[in-house]
């Protein structure tokens, strides 16, 4: 008799509290090309936030499916997607940062009573026709003419 209570107790305490299923951990697998860190956010069953410099990183992650968010290069490059892990081996690739256009304003004063065109070559060829006192120019890519 006092087996079968054991046996109908611990039939009970199994059901009633349910053990978790261990969740298998498997490597995310980041290869992080900027030149700065990158922070990834992922939202699922469980979330992770972390940084990741340049270069390669592994991170265990649970598997599943997850909304992953991360920002780099100024904000350049900013993305939103689900990803799935659901095995070894599943990466994430960061580009390099794309370049950016640095633009000037680009001012002349000029006391010459008639109007004059100004060739400039270098990163960008621009014609400017320059007229009689201040003449402003902006967004002009910055770098060096002749």
């Amino acid at each position: 008799m006092k087996r079968l209570l054991l046996a109908l107790l611990i039939v009970i305490t199994t059901f009633a509290y349910p053990q978790s299923a261990s969740a298998k951990k498997y490597d995310l697998l980041v290869h992080n090309n900027t030149e700065e860190n990158v922070k990834i956010k992922l939202k699922g069953d469980e979330n992770y936030s972390f940084s990741v410099p340049p270069g390669k990183l592994a991170k265990a992650v649970e598997d599943g499916t997850y909304e992953m968010s991360y920002s780099a290069c100024d904000g350049a490059i900013d993305v939103d997607k689900s990803i799935t892990i659901a095995d070894e081996g599943v990466w994430v690739v960061f580009g390099p940062c794309p370049e950016v256009e640095v633009t000037a304003k680009f001012v002349i004063n000029s006391n010459i009573g008639e109007s004059v065109t100004v060739s400039m070559s270098g990163p960008e060829d621009y014609e400017l026709t320059i007229g009689l006192g201040k003449n402003k120019f902006l967004d002009i890519v910055a770098g060096t003419y002749t």
